[in-house]
């Protein structure tokens, strides 16, 4: 069985509070750390079933990587969108479908996070 972390990454304002926890996969053996989507469903797992959001940020929001199959997947709609944000990555490309998905996200009440964008 493989051991599977979760990095809790704090998120601050302005004035150095905690507005929120990044949440990251992190492997014993780095397995998997090219698949961004394994990553992401493995970090959901953990945070929602094995450990609970309540551990991991307490009353703080979560942000959770979303690459552009995730984003497209469907799968984001079985997270509580009053906990957790969808941080949208650098490398997905801003296309027709991309817009459309994050803008459904946003009509469900989801936070849209803009990941190193320049």
């Amino acid at each position: 069985m493989q051991e599977i972390f979760i990095g809790r990454q704090s998120i601050f304002d302005r004035n150095q509070n905690v507005t929120s926890y990044e949440l990251l996969f992190r492997s014993a053996d780095n397995k998997f750390l090219d698949d961004g989507d394994c990553m992401t469903a493995k970090v959901l797992v953990g945070a929602l079933m094995d450990i609970g959001l309540d551990t991991l940020a307490g009353n703080k929001p979560v942000n959770i990587n979303a690459s552009e199959s995730f984003l497209l997947s469907g799968m984001i709609d079985i997270l509580p969108a009053d906990r957790v944000r969808i941080e949208v990555l650098e490398s997905v490309p801003v296309t027709d479908e991309v817009i459309h998905a994050c803008k459904a996200l946003k009509a469900k009440g989801y936070k849209i996070i803009l990941d190193d964008v320049i």
